[in-house]
């Protein structure tokens, strides 16, 4: 796609609703620009390989990622890959090959069940969505460094965190 190739300042590329696209068959033409922010939401490629291929040649300078409503990808891969990565953003999607803590990380946005939420150690502000006690209690174990908390349904109950500084909740019950 050559208006791919000619980019030289591009920081940020987004993907939404798309089910096959040229820009994933094939190799995308690698330009002279760093991605510092890439999303994909709503999305089911034919071929994910090509967009783990384009992916890899920014891991060192990816910051933000967010991936949501991406069921037939697992992107594990690529948020251990990624050297310098401070925000993620989950929502209903696949980890299923994440087994180490990814410590660059320092903001993270779920939304619950996430089977790995505690890989994220590092993490100064969380939010969270449909939190449930049991989930709040695996956080307050592993994520002792988050002073920023924000919960967004769910409940509060079991968050034990000790250095929340700034806190927020919408449509939470049990307070």
């Amino acid at each position: 796609i050559p208006f791919m190739k000619n980019q030289k300042e591009l920081k940020s590329f987004g993907m939404s609703g798309i089910y096959e696209s040229n820009l994933m068959y094939g190799t995308i033409p690698r330009g002279d620009f760093k991605l510092t922010e890439f999303k994909i939401c709503g999305c089911d490629l034919e071929e994910w390989h090509y967009l783990e291929n384009f992916l890899a040649d920014h891991v060192d300078t990816l910051e933000r990622l967010i991936v949501e409503r991406v069921r037939s990808w697992d992107s594990s891969n690529i948020i251990k890959s990624c050297r310098n990565l401070k925000f993620l953003h989950l929502e209903e999607t696949l980890l299923n090959d994440l087994e180490e803590t990814i410590p660059s990380v320092v903001e993270v946005k779920v939304q619950l069940p996430m089977q790995k939420i505690n890989m994220f150690p590092n993490a100064k502000k969380l939010f969270i969505e449909n939190a449930t006690t049991a989930n709040n209690q695996v956080l307050s174990d592993v994520m002792k460094k988050v002073t920023d908390l924000s919960l967004k349904f769910g409940n509060c109950e079991g968050i034990l965190m000790e250095n929340i500084t700034k806190m927020s909740f919408m449509n939470v019950g049990d307070i």
